[in-house]
Order: C-alpha cells, then sequence, then structure tokens
C-alpha cells in the first residue's frame, strides 16, 4: 500500500506499507505521523506561486485518480494512533476488495 501525506494542500511525504501491515510498519507509520501531523504545525498565511502549482498539481492527480484512492481525514483533535488504526483499517481490506494497486491520501485540514 502506497500512502500519500498531505498537509495544507500540499504533499509532504509517501511511505510504503505491506498489504497486510505487521508492527515494524505500524510502527514506522506512526513514527511519520507524529513527524507530519503535528497539531501545533501552523497553516501558511500565504503560498508562493511554486506551492500554489504544486497544490494544483496534486488536486489534479487526485482527481484523475479517485476510484483507486482511499482517503482519511485528520483533524488537530486526532491523536496519530487513532489515525494510524484508520490508516490501517483501510489498508488491510484492501486486498479482499480489489486486486489492482490502491493508494491511501491521508490529508490535513486545521
Amino acid at each position: 500500500v502506497q500512502l500519500f501525506f498531505v498537509r495544507f494542500g500540499r504533499y509532504v511525504h509517501n511511505l510504503s506499507l505491506a498489504r497486510r501491515p505487521g508492527k515494524k510498519d505500524r510502527d514506522r507509520l506512526s513514527a511519520a505521523l507524529k513527524t507530519f501531523f503535528d497539531p501545533n504545525q501552523l497553516r501558511p498565511v500565504r503560498y508562493n506561486k511554486p506551492e500554489v502549482d504544486e497544490i494544483r498539481i496534486l488536486l489534479t492527480w487526485m482527481y484523475a485518480n479517485r476510484a483507486s484512492t482511499e482517503i482519511v481525514h485528520w483533524h488537530p483533535q486526532m491523536s496519530t494512533e487513532s489515525l494510524a488504526g484508520e490508516i490501517i483499517g483501510i489498508a488491510a481490506p484492501i486486498e479482499e476488495r480489489q486486486t489492482a494497486p490502491r493508494q491511501i491520501r491521508s490529508t490535513i485540514e486545521a
């Protein structure tokens, strides 16, 4: 399973997990979530031109791949453990639902 982390509309990280994530995968996921999903990080006041272009490219990709993408939304009150549980909960059953590769996109809205 391929995870793409999006924060404030911008791509920040990606992570590959096994279709049946084990403890090592769960630990890697938790570490990444703690790094990129800090509720104390402030939303940018403004974006520069390259950042706006990046956001547009990402939105276009997400729209084009919407049929093969699972989305997990995060909010600042949500713990990283809860977010990891939601991601794992989606990642594990993907194999039963469809054999084609799928992506899970994690977004943050502060």
